[in-house]
């Protein structure tokens, strides 16, 4: 599944929006879910919208997010199935197992006073998002990102970008995916520059490649 292409998914910009999967590395390989959490006690609410006069705000969306990640989910977990038993492995697998839908306590609160003294302590894990504004060719589209072809960006000869979410392959979005990306990459660069040299037009069009504007 991580070696299908960018060019073979039914919906590539749904695709590259996708979160990860979230794993945690455990020798009893438990699982760590968010009905495990609140069997534990812990509230759950839903993304932070803003702080303002003391009170944080949550979106209204939890129970949405929740469904639509379990079935992601059960989607990728019904491929696998389909895969062993294509495969021959039915026989050496156990029972294909299935996790209790994401509970959601619809008394979730939307707002919580950070000054009651409740809260004695916050962990601010926001995460990150590309931001490409400070690119001075026209490559983006209306939303910000890179306009590109498997990491060959559009328009813009010679100009490449790397370690984007399903880049080129859905590996891309994971460590190990960046080395056959740069390979790839760094073939069709060297294409692009033998082609310039056998022109004998290099120099001028090696600066517009490099975004010269």
């Amino acid at each position: 599944m991580l070696a299908e292409r960018y060019d073979q998914v039914d919906d590539l910009t749904r695709a590259r929006h996708l979160p990860s999967p979230q794993l945690t590395g455990t020798p009893q390989a438990a699982t760590t879910d968010l009905n495990a959490l609140t069997a534990q006690g812990v509230r759950i609410v839903g993304r932070l919208g803003r702080v303002i006069n003391g009170a944080a705000q949550f979106s209204g969306s939890l129970a949405n997010t929740c469904t639509l990640a379990d079935l992601k989910m059960n989607r990728f977990l019904d491929r696998a199935d389909e895969w062993a038993a294509a495969s021959g492995f039915d026989g050496e697998l156990p029972v294909p197992h299935r996790f209790a839908p994401t509970r959601v306590d619809p008394r979730s609160p939307l707002e919580l006073d950070l000054s009651s003294g409740e809260i004695t302590t916050v962990l601010w894990a926001t995460g990150f998002r590309p931001d490409h504004s400070w690119l001075d060719i026209p490559v983006r589209d209306r939303t910000g990102h890179i306009r590109h072809d498997g990491g060959v960006v559009t328009g813009a000869p010679g100009l490449y970008i790397l370690g984007m979410p399903m880049l080129r392959t859905r590996a891309s979005t994971y460590i190990h995916g960046a080395a056959t990306d740069s390979e790839a990459l760094a073939d069709h660069l060297y294409s692009f520059l033998g082609a310039l040299s056998r022109r004998g037009d290099g120099g001028q069009d090696l600066g517009k490649c490099l975004g010269r504007s």
